[in-house]
């Protein structure tokens, strides 16, 4: 009698037996809710499955072009770094139309109001003229 390599010896068969004959079925209910998602899965038309395909084609298309725009102006549009005495007149305007307001605050306020000023390409041209005191006869004629 030959020995075959891949066989239990004969207590681990046994315990083997034992487990797969004690494994529990599932819940009906289960059964029933998997039934019900796979004829869901197989009943979606087909156009609908074409309206996925396309969408997710335009989006391959979008991120393709976009990336190749990138890629082919790697420059983008210039962006002048920060002008320091833009940030300082806005920062005297500032505590010229708003003299309680603290020292830090309007520092933070007037390099924002700069630095704001190379991302609007079309936007508000003066520093300090993002706030308008509704108190203050300059800003309102």
């Amino acid at each position: 009698m030959k020995h075959d390599p891949h066989s239990l010896p004969p207590d681990l068969a046994a315990l083997e037996q034992g487990l797969a004959a004690a494994r529990p079925e599932p819940p009906a209910h289960l059964r029933s809710q998997v039934l019900q998602r796979v004829q869901w899965e197989q009943s979606r038309s087909p156009r609908r499955r074409r309206l996925h395909f396309a969408a997710a084609a335009a989006i391959v298309l979008l991120l393709g072009a976009h990336f190749g725009f990138g890629l082919s102006h790697p420059q983008g549009v210039p962006r002048p770094g920060l002008d320091r005495r833009q940030a300082q007149a806005g920062y005297r305007e500032l505590r010229e139309a708003l003299p309680e307001l603290p020292e830090e605050q309007a520092w933070r306020m007037s390099l924002s109001m700069a630095a704001g000023q190379n991302l609007l390409p079309y936007g508000p041209t003066g520093s300090a003229r993002l706030v308008q005191p509704a108190n203050n006869p300059r800003w309102n004629p």
